[in-house]
């Protein structure tokens, strides 16, 4: 569409993700979930979701990634999908706008 009102577009990588390695406060952290230390947990990306999963692979294999008693939020339907994808139960998903704003105010 751009090109053919003769805008030449050029793609521009605005974020990087790379990975957690070696961070003892996120393998921490990630133990904690999976032991059920926490009531909730809030997820904001899909690439919040992978962290967690290759963390959890990485350095607690027989544990599960999120605690059964644990409550899973996602900011919206592409991180909820991320969650369902690595076996987690989710228990809210905004409805109407997906963003962090829309989350807190659907919070119980």
């Amino acid at each position: 569409m751009l090109r053919s009102a003769g805008a030449l577009p050029l793609p521009v990588p605005l974020i990087s993700t790379v990975p957690v390695r070696g961070s003892a406060q996120a393998l921490h952290a990630v133990h904690e979930l999976s032991a059920g230390t926490f009531d909730w947990v809030a997820f904001t990306s899909a690439a919040a979701v992978d962290a967690v999963v290759a963390i959890n692979r990485d350095n607690l294999a027989e544990a599960g990634i999120i605690a059964p008693s644990t409550h899973v939020a996602a900011v919206g339907h592409g991180t909820a999908a991320a969650l369902a994808a690595a076996g987690c139960t989710v228990d809210l998903v905004p409805s109407g706008a997906q963003s962090g704003a829309a989350l807190a105010d659907s919070w119980p």
